[in-house]
């Protein structure tokens, strides 16, 4: 909208209250639904980003005494 059309729509509003109303609730569940979708979103990364850091560690090149290398958990082909 533009800036004219915004300000006539808030005079109008503002006169008639109540046009407000009917509004009001949906509003509020969709704001209610965004907050949900955020936390389950920002719940899914950080889970996604432990799993990473764990697969990393569990994986990770152990140096061994004699100057050969060694892995922690499943080696590069997958054999222990």
């Amino acid at each position: 909208m533009e800036t004219d059309d915004t300000r006539e729509l808030a005079n109008v509003l503002s006169k008639n209250g109540q046009a407000l109303l009917p509004m009001v609730t949906p509003i509020e569940q969709s704001k209610v639904a965004v907050d949900e979708l955020i936390e389950a979103l920002g719940r899914a990364t950080t889970e996604a980003v432990l799993g990473f850091s764990a697969l990393e560690i569990a994986v990770r090149r152990v140096p061994e005494r004699k100057g050969r290398t060694r892995w922690a958990g499943p080696g590069p082909s997958g054999a222990r």
